[in-house]
């Protein structure tokens, strides 16, 4: 049995969601700066199991700095991580075992540019959050796709809100680099297509139909 408590979260200029929402395209913005901060601290405690370990804490900070440039966005982050856990570490007796994440990390999170000359057309480039709204079971929302990015939208069509169409390829985007155990050298390019159309229910309520094709 495992009791797990959030002790603290931090947001700076703005909360993040589990998936960035579509940018909202606004005419006449020339220049923007933006500086936000992530950061969280946990305190797991678990019951006795043979090989694992019984406490784990974990401290994490995300600082994002983004520069708005007419119809541009230049982003960059880092993710510095620090648990107590050595997940990179072999067990005795046992395999090593691990999400994909290493539990002591420094590294660069985000590095993008984003175009968006109006609000029929978007384009990121570069190592962005992942534009489509999968499921944590489809894909890890800590993981960022390392490529391009094309979305072609409609807003505000009947009674849609939007509809989209986007593409993606991207390469390298997991955070363990090809060999030794984690061997994503044969499986790491990423395409998606994927389609979209939001409907409003009432002034409260939307509904939101998404279809994706995913291949790796």
């Amino acid at each position: 049995m495992t009791r797990s408590l959030l002790l603290a979260m931090l947001a700076a200029a703005a909360p993040v969601a589990a998936q960035d929402p579509a940018p909202v395209y606004q005419q006449g913005k020339q220049y923007s700066v933006e500086v936000k901060l992530d950061g969280l601290l946990r305190q797991e405690w678990t019951d006795t199991i043979t090989f694992i370990e019984n406490d784990r804490a974990l401290a994490r900070m995300r600082p994002r700095v983004e520069i708005g440039v007419q119809d541009f966005l230049f982003g960059v982050g880092g993710d510095f991580t620090f648990g107590s856990e050595k997940n990179s570490e072999f067990l005795p007796v046992l395999p090593l075992l691990r999400d994909n994440y290493d539990s002591r990390d420094a590294r660069l999170d985000l590095a993008f540019v984003r175009a968006q000359p109006g609000d029929w057309l978007r384009i990121h480039a570069g190592r962005f959050p992942m534009p489509v709204r999968f499921t944590e079971m489809i894909w890890d929302r800590e993981l960022r796709p390392q490529g391009a990015e094309v979305t072609l939208q409609a807003v505000d069509r009947g009674p849609f809100r939007r509809l989209a169409l986007t593409g993606l390829g991207a390469r390298g985007s997991h955070v363990y680099p090809a060999g030794g155990a984690f061997d994503f050298s044969d499986r790491e390019t990423l395409w998606v297509a994927s389609a979209s159309a939001l409907a409003g229910l009432g002034e409260r309520a939307t509904l939101e139909l998404l279809a994706s094709y995913l291949t790796v």
